[in-house]
């Protein structure tokens, strides 16, 4: 019995994680974030066919870089989780 009439063959992107071990990469990776929601960022990234959202974001890691170059350092170990400011803030109904 071959692998496809096992089941529904895996999509192109989970195909390149695991071909490229992406996961672990990633966990390595979320390992040196400075705040739990940096972790939860990172292990989410996945391969992505959207020109658009690939795009902005390089220029968003373009623009980390430079200020990085320039001897900006962010500092986000201060920030606190926004989960609960923003619970407060909801509505009933009311999109954020």
């Amino acid at each position: 019995m071959s692998g496809a009439s096992m089941g529904a063959s895996p999509s192109p992107a989970d195909f390149a994680c695991s071909e490229l071990e992406l996961h672990e990469a990633l966990r390595i990776v979320a390992a040196r974030a400075a705040t739990p929601l940096g972790r939860v960022e990172i292990l989410e990234r996945r391969p992505s066919a959207d020109e658009g959202a690939v795009a902005a974001r390089r220029r968003l890691l373009e623009e980390t870089l430079a200020l990085r170059n320039e001897g900006v350092r962010l500092r986000f170990q201060e920030l606190d989780e926004p989960g609960e400011a923003l619970a407060r803030l909801r509505l009933d109904g009311a999109v954020l």
